[in-house]
């Protein structure tokens, strides 16, 4: 499936103006999961493989102050080592994260094709990218109140989740766990669904009474400066080119071709101070 026709009748252009970096997007039942794993054939997979010595798994889970209130202590998350912690921590009700999924599944697998698409569409190179899977038990711990320096999209596989959504907040402190503003909707994630969430946008997601399984493409997104420091190492080649043509006759500065121009400069210089 390709990321045009997941989100039809909603165009890629519209999808860019409305939707990405600016709010989520919620689409019920659109992904057909006939060909992807399991939650028990995963944890299956996970076992056999080399995740274990690549620091590739971890839990997450915390602790309730007050049952009755729901309040919670700081998220607690640590890698997993061995099958044996893995079945623990699972056990205690914590939740699994795998990352790096991709290396597990079907390289020509529809799941895996819509991933590279949506990378594509979105203009985000292999090495800043990656699939996750998320296993929650039943009535386990799922994930408190935080956000993510990336931009994410989330199926879901097997059994439902909720998932709170807050508005952005530049004063959010993710280490307190402590959310001021009120949540702005709530979604409940069935199998099929599709669910964007754009960077900075505080989510919490809610454990059910059924063991869930959702797998997310995580999109490091580039910064602004990352953006210019590119733009600058393709002028400095293309400069370089264009002296070496026309010798000291250029000047650069009545070249419209150049991809950085002395705004961007200006912003190098202060990301430097």
């Amino acid at each position: 499936m390709k990321f045009s026709e997941l989100i039809y009748p909603l165009s890629i252009e519209n999808f860019f103006r409305d939707y990405w970096g600016k709010q989520h997007l919620h689409l019920s039942g659109k992904i057909s999961l006939l060909e992807t794993i399991t939650y028990d054939d995963v944890i299956k997979e996970i076992i056999s493989s080399d995740f274990f010595k690549m620091k590739y798994i971890r839990s997450s889970g915390y602790q309730k102050l007050n049952e009755v209130a729901q309040v919670m202590k700081k998220e607690d998350q640590r890698y997993i080592y061995s099958k044996q912690e893995l079945m623990d921590s699972m056990n205690n009700g914590r939740s699994i994260i795998v990352n790096h999924l991709q290396f597990l599944l079907n390289q020509d697998g529809p799941f895996l094709n819509l991933l590279y698409d949506f990378a594509s569409v979105v203009n985000c190179p292999k090495e800043r990218f990656q699939l996750a899977c998320f296993i929650t038990p039943e009535n386990g711990q799922a994930f408190l109140p935080h956000i993510d320096n990336n931009e994410t999209f989330t199926i879901q596989i097997q059994g439902t989740k909720k998932w709170r959504l807050y508005h952005f907040d530049d004063n959010y402190d993710r280490g307190k766990n402590s959310v001021k503003n009120n949540v702005f909707t709530e979604i409940n994630m069935q199998v099929g669904d599709f669910l964007y969430v754009p960077r900075f946008l505080i989510h919490e997601v809610i454990a059910t009474d059924c063991k869930t399984y959702s797998a997310s493409g995580i999109f490091k997104a580039t910064t602004q400066g990352e953006e210019i420091l590119r733009k600058l190492d393709e002028s400095v080649t293309y400069l370089y080119g264009q002296r070496k043509q026309f010798k000291m006759s250029y000047n650069p500065f009545n070249d419209k071709n150049l991809s950085i121009n002395l705004e961007d400069l200006y912003k190098i210089q202060q990301l430097k101070s």
